[in-house]
């Protein structure tokens, strides 16, 4: 995808923004990755932790709860 890339970000960026507001969205971007690199190994942290929980192994966790929410939304959707 061309905006995670620098470059692409910054080129996507400079048509839309002028020349001053660019750098405080450049920052809002680039911290916004920073922290959800953080958030991220957290939470990998944790799930990886949960070995043996509901006799499911440690790999498996991360997969059970990327399910969840799309899942969610389907019954939702069917329902209405």
């Amino acid at each position: 995808m061309m905006i995670e890339t620098g470059d692409g970000l910054f080129s996507t960026c400079h048509i839309f923004y002028k020349h001053h507001e660019l750098s405080l969205r450049l920052v809002f971007f680039w911290t916004a990755s920073a922290l959800a690199d953080v958030l991220g190994g957290f939470l990998a942290f944790g799930l990886l932790h949960l070995r043996g929980v509901e006799g499911q192994a440690d790999w498996r966790w991360p997969f059970l709860i990327e399910v969840q929410p799309p899942d969610i939304q389907r019954e939702q959707t069917i329902d209405n």
